[in-house]
């Protein structure tokens, strides 16, 4: 029985949208610095980090994804993880997220508004 990668940041363990480690050593290193705190002496093959672990920026088609228009999301070739618990919104998404959800409400208050009206 074949057992299936997961992300290996401890208590992620995602399944889905895994990237290898890259070739650069420079970069190499700064991903083992983001799991582990350090770089270790012996590397497994199978280390490999989710999508959810780096920002939006990181993938070169990122748009393309999100519309359709690619099914797997490629990495940049120097990008390097940050974010430690994806779960875990940074203040300004959540505050961006928050405007978006009321300015969209607001939209579409008004427009039903207009609809009743006959506007």
């Amino acid at each position: 029985m074949i057992k299936s990668l997961c992300c290996s940041v401890p208590s992620c363990g995602k399944t889905q949208s895994l990237h290898c480690f890259p070739s650069d050593p420079n970069i190499r290193k700064e991903w083992m610095n983001f799991i582990f705190n350090e770089d270790p002496d012996r590397l497994s093959k199978n280390l490999v980090l989710c999508s959810l672990h780096f920002t939006a920026d990181s993938f070169t088609n990122k748009a393309q994804f999100n519309t359709g228009f690619s099914e797997r999301l490629k990495l940049k070739y120097d990008a390097v993880p940050t974010i430690s618990d994806p779960t875990v919104m940074s203040h300004h998404t959540s505050v961006s997220n928050c405007f978006y959800n009321v300015v969209t409400i607001v939209l579409s208050v008004i427009t039903d508004r207009l609809i009743c009206t006959g506007y």
